[in-house]
């Protein structure tokens, strides 16, 4: 009987070792899966504010459409527009180009996020943002760029953004809202 009993406490710690090693590998896939989570919800953050921030502008275009074509511009983004003449508050008068001008200013800063800082550093916005807006008569397309995570294969549904340097080497990490929309003038 004692021969039997010393053959089987090898055995349980073999089981013991056996269900480590599935508990850890079920462990590092949790926190694998997890990870992975977490980036697909960033680019869904980011994705979510690029349609916000697109719709905004088409909405800034709506309440100014008799100059619709002061608000095209190639590759915003990065600050690359001055301050103009500010256009806010009860007793300023401003023309409509001078509102065109405040609107896309205005519109770059929440697209490269300085209304939320660390550090000095702007934290609100896209990442690498760059933002076209063109117009043809009364179509009006506004499309937001940003630099995703991973690479997906390059994008060829629109160029704004792409050959900055700013997504990738090939700008296999471009990613890109497109909004299209009809505005008319009021005469």
């Amino acid at each position: 009987m004692s021969k039997s009993l010393s053959s089987q406490t090898g055995f349980g710690f073999l089981e013991v070792l056996i269900a480590l090693v599935v508990i850890s590998v079920g462990v590092m896939s949790m926190a694998g899966l997890q990870v992975n989570s977490s980036h697909t919800n960033f680019d869904a953050l980011q994705r979510n504010l690029a349609v916000a921030l697109a719709e905004d502008m088409l909405e800034r275009m709506r309440l100014n459409p008799n100059v619709l074509t002061r608000y095209e511009e190639e590759n915003l983004g990065q600050a690359s527009l001055s301050k103009p003449t500010l256009c806010e508050g009860v007793n300023t008068t401003c023309s409509e180009n001078q509102m065109a001008a405040y609107d896309l200013w205005q519109w770059e800063s929440e697209l490269d996020g300085i209304a939320a800082q660390i550090d000095g550093k702007d934290v609100g916005g896209l990442l690498a943002p760059s933002a076209c807006i063109r117009t043809n008569d009364e179509q009006v397309q506004v499309v937001v760029a940003w630099r995703g995570r991973t690479p997906v294969p390059q994008n060829d549904l629109d160029d704004c953004g792409a050959g900055l340097g700013r997504y990738g080497t090939n700008d296999d990490l471009r990613r890109l809202v497109v909004l299209n929309s009809r505005i008319h003038r009021i005469d």
